[in-house]
Parts: structure tokens; C-alpha cells; sequence
């Protein structure tokens, strides 16, 4: 499956063509039918550019990283 049928990210929100269901940008159900918001987990940009994603470190919805 082409990455481009799993759903789409813009500045509105995300959405999954797999199931259908929607999302505000901080990962909000804003659609069914999920009925539990998304996780979020801890993102850091090392000083050369790369990102790196935990996975075993979930942060609250509204943590942002600074970027440059």
C-alpha cells in the first residue's frame, strides 16, 4: 500500500482512509469512528537537522519542539 492511501496530514487536521476517522491538528477525534484522541510522543531535532521520534516517552498534546 502506497503511503498516500493510509490517509493525508495539512493544516486543518489528519485523516485515515483506513478507517475513516479524522483529527485536529493536535490529534482530537473529530470524526469516527476512533473515539480515543492520538498519541503523542517526544520528538527532538539533533543539531545537524536529523529528528528522532521516542516512542517510549508519550508528552501531552500540547508539547511542541522547537525547530531551528
Amino acid at each position: 500500500m502506497r503511503r498516500a492511501e493510509r490517509g493525508s496530514v495539512d493544516a486543518t487536521g489528519i485523516k485515515c482512509n483506513c478507517h475513516g476517522s479524522t483529527y485536529d491538528v493536535n490529534g482530537a477525534v473529530t470524526g469516527g469512528p476512533a473515539f480515543s484522541p492520538l498519541v503523542h510522543y517526544k520528538v527532538t531535532v539533533a543539531a545537524d537537522g536529523a529528528i528522532t521520534i521516542d516512542a517510549n516517552a508519550q508528552v501531552a498534546a500540547t508539547e511542541r519542539t522547537k525547530v531551528g
